[in-house]
């Protein structure tokens, strides 16, 4: 006995009544696993310090990188230009990507979220000194990037090791 196949059917109905569609979108995105994804920058300056932020919102770990969340539709390294923009008053250029990593939230440990690492460096006539700080970033820092003196989690140090040209650690 031949065997049926109704995805040639089923796709007819679905391109011709858009009700199916709308509930195959509704049902895709109830069912259909969702990660949040944040951005984050390693900014270095010519004289190998990096930028590092004091934020309001980690508590647990208030020194990293600067970064934000992906919003919408939006590519992660303009999403992560955006952050910047917003949270540092600083104009910056993306070089290239570093790592793109699991990102548990320190809270929330089974939170599900993906943490994209770029190496950026500051636009043309931009000033390392000319940060300005949004209300979510207590303070700036540029710090000797292979000595940063604050605990700032392993993907932090291994984005910042691998911008240098170096690996902080094997923890993955």
């Amino acid at each position: 006995m031949p065997h049926l196949d109704l995805r040639r059917p089923a796709a007819v109905l679905l391109r011709r009544l858009p009700p199916l569609q709308w509930g195959l979108v509704l049902a895709s995105n109830l069912l259909v696993s969702r990660h949040r994804v944040g951005v984050l920058a390693v900014i270095l300056d010519d004289g190998g310090r990096v930028l590092l932020a004091e934020h309001l919102f980690r508590p647990h770990r208030p020194w990293g990188l600067p970064g934000g969340w992906v919003d919408g539709r939006e590519e992660p390294a303009a999403a992560l230009v955006r952050e910047i923009r917003e949270e540092l008053g600083l104009i910056v250029e993306v070089v290239w990507p570093l790592q793109v990593r699991r990102h548990p939230s320190e809270r929330v440990p089974s939170s599900r979220g993906i943490a994209i690492t770029y190496e950026c460096r500051l636009a043309a006539g931009q000033c390392p000194e000319s940060v300005r700080c949004s209300l979510e970033i207590l303070a700036v820092e540029w710090a000797d990037a292979r000595n940063v003196g604050h605990d700032l989690g392993v993907l932090a140090a291994d984005a910042i090791a691998a911008a240098i040209g170096g690996r902080a650690s094997d923890d993955a």
